[in-house]
Order: structure tokens, then C-alpha cells, then sequence
């Protein structure tokens, strides 16, 4: 789910997945 997240985070703009990672930490 992680990694799925963040790959989706990535293409979408790169920057919201710190910020969901942030969240999820």
C-alpha cells in the first residue's frame, strides 16, 4: 500500500507523497 501510494503520489505532482508519508509516520 506504501509503495503504491507513494508511486501514485509521485505521477500526480512528486510532492504530496512527503506529505503523505508524513501522515502515515
Amino acid at each position: 500500500m506504501d509503495i503504491k501510494e507513494k508511486q501514485s503520489g509521485t505521477s500526480v505532482k512528486g510532492k504530496p507523497t512527503l506529505s503523505k508519508k508524513e501522515t502515515v509516520i
